[in-house]
């Protein structure tokens, strides 16, 4: 008898169960993939809106803040699942596996807006905010240089301007290679 009117509740709760699953993977978004270009487009055009004696808010409301995943030539990095097939295989404009002729890199590593932040003192001895962004691709390494880099320079919550001209005049500070 027990056995009988457990097997409703039963699944019932099974049923609650494989749609609580479903439903938490449908509402996923797939993320955007970045490639390098795209991201340096952005921030260079980002840049460019920037004005001298802005508040610090109203620059960083253009910078944005954001975390770009991509790769550093418009492909993504695919696994075969197969051994007899190439470790890196084809993609469709999709993103899927399946098209050929397209070019493979390996997935680098995300870009955050700002790629980092620093405080310096300026030859007044005034502290200084500085917020770098991503915004020269100088060749295919797995690490971002300096050089790629765009130093933010803040001063008393003021965009004091940008470029690593500013940065060494203020500080001394100079890209490291």
């Amino acid at each position: 008898m027990i056995r009988v009117a457990l097997r409703p509740l039963i699944a019932l709760l099974c049923a609650s169960c494989a749609l609580a699953l479903f439903a938490g993977c449908a509402s996923r978004p797939k993320p955007r993939y970045w490639t390098l270009a795209e991201v340096l487009e952005l921030n260079q055009g980002r840049l460019a809106k920037l004005e001298r004696g802005m508040a610090k808010q109203d620059a960083l409301v253009i910078l944005g803040s954001e975390t770009f995943h991509g790769t550093t030539a418009g492909t993504r990095f695919v696994e075969s699942r197969d051994p007899s097939q190439p470790a890196y295989g084809p993609l469709d404009h999709s993103g899927n596996p399946g098209s050929s002729g397209q070019r493979f890199e390996r997935q680098r590593r995300p870009i955050r807006n700002p790629y980092r932040k620093a405080s310096h003192r300026d030859k007044d001895g005034h502290w200084i905010e500085v917020f770098f962004y991503v915004s020269d691709d100088l060749g295919s390494r797995d690490r971002i240089s300096d050089h790629e880099l765009t130093p933010v320079i803040f001063r008393k919550d003021r965009l004091a301007g940008w470029g690593w001209e500013l940065m060494t005049e203020l500080t001394g500070v100079r890209p490291r290679s």
